[in-house]
């Protein structure tokens, strides 16, 4: 019997797009607060279950992290603009 796995946090989490500004709170940190931009979205199984998780680079660093998506915060989307030629 194979049933289609559901990836915990894909639903709300849904919204978020490569490039969007976002905040979380890590867990056990002194700092408290931590913001980045999201490079990449995707599932990954944590704890014998698929959780949807970000990838993003900390503001003023360049190693990425990766975070569940359930616990991000939105702080500014992504904006493409289109260059017209007259």
């Amino acid at each position: 019997m194979d049933k289609k796995r559901e990836v915990f946090g894909k639903k709300i989490s849904r919204n978020f797009k490569i490039g969007d500004l976002v905040r979380w709170n890590k867990l056990g940190s002194e700092k408290g607060e931590e913001m980045g931009v999201i490079i990449d979205l995707f599932d990954k199984e944590i704890g014998g279950r698929l959780v949807y998780c970000a990838k993003i680079v900390k503001l003023g660093e360049k190693m990425p992290v990766i975070v569940p998506a359930l616990t991000l915060k939105m702080v500014s989307e992504s904006k493409i603009y289109e260059i017209q030629n007259n």
